[in-house]
């Protein structure tokens, strides 16, 4: 039989609740469903999402696991990707490292070092709803590059590879060499005993660009290089493209799940 608690059972807006739900399904999705009525009388509704542990256990809010997420060269801030993370009971903290108003120097490099990323890292570890032995990376394009410094603490030496890494091969990738890269990897973690730890997804004719489900292929766009302005091709084609940012995200998820929670 379902039993929940909630303690205190009444508290102020400042200070934590723990509401923990026993006895569900293992490894199960759950809503948490709260309602009430403002004092002018208006409905005011909450909704929160989780997934149940091995013994049907949930436990919200928080801690939660987390995320650092990284976007490319693009620059400036991107939120939406850590907002649907958010959104599955995962913190995530999307960084900005260049061409942002808040980050000092020229817009159109990376100001930024080493400490600036270690920083960020020890920001969410040192979160009180966070689980601080329970964050991943996340990187789209030249935020690859940055996730596997941080992972190996900001050498790039794979061989010091310690944590679970899933990469995602865009073979019609116009813009990087995808599977080149993919490929070292592999073989580097293989050369060193530490191969169990790779997990390769590769889609052929995506681009270089896979988004969350349903957002639209840009095979092609314009880049701004100062003064001038240039086409480059990212790869990708409508269909498959489509089909490989919906199985590729199903797939993180599942990662993320398997390896935070």
């Amino acid at each position: 039989m379902l039993s929940h608690s909630v303690r205190p059972a009444r508290a102020l807006i400042d200070e934590q609740i723990s509401i923990q739900g026993r006895f569900l399904p293992a490894r199960s999705p759950v809503t948490v469903h709260a309602h009430m009525h403002s004092e002018e009388g208006d409905p005011w509704e909450a909704f929160g999402h989780y997934n149940t542990d091995e013994n049907g256990v949930v436990n919200c809010p928080g801690p939660f696991p987390a995320l650092v997420d990284l976007w490319g060269m693009g620059g400036g801030l991107h939120e939406y990707r850590s907002a649907l993370f958010a959104s599955k009971g995962v913190a995530s903290l999307s960084l900005a490292y260049f061409a942002h108003k808040d980050i000092p120097g020229p817009p159109n490099k990376v100001n930024v070092g080493d400490d600036y990323f270690r920083t960020a890292y020890k920001l969410l570890q040192d979160h009180p709803d966070v689980c601080e032995d329970r964050i991943g990376l996340i990187g789209l394009s030249y935020g690859v590059y940055l996730v596997l410094r941080m992972a190996t603490h900001m050498g790039v030496k794979l061989e010091a590879l310690e944590c679970p890494l899933m990469y995602i091969v865009a073979e019609d990738d116009y813009s990087c060499a995808s599977v080149e890269t993919a490929n070292e990897i592999e073989e580097t973690l293989r050369a060193v005993g530490k191969a169990a730890l790779f997990t390769r997804l590769s889609y052929p004719d995506a681009g270089h660009l896979i988004e969350p489900p349903y957002a639209p292929n840009t095979r092609v766009s314009l880049w701004t290089v100062k003064p001038n302005k240039i086409n480059v091709i990212w790869g990708g084609h409508p269909a498959p493209h489509a089909a490989a940012q919906e199985d590729a995200w199903k797939k993180m998820l599942d990662f993320i799940e398997d390896n935070l929670r």
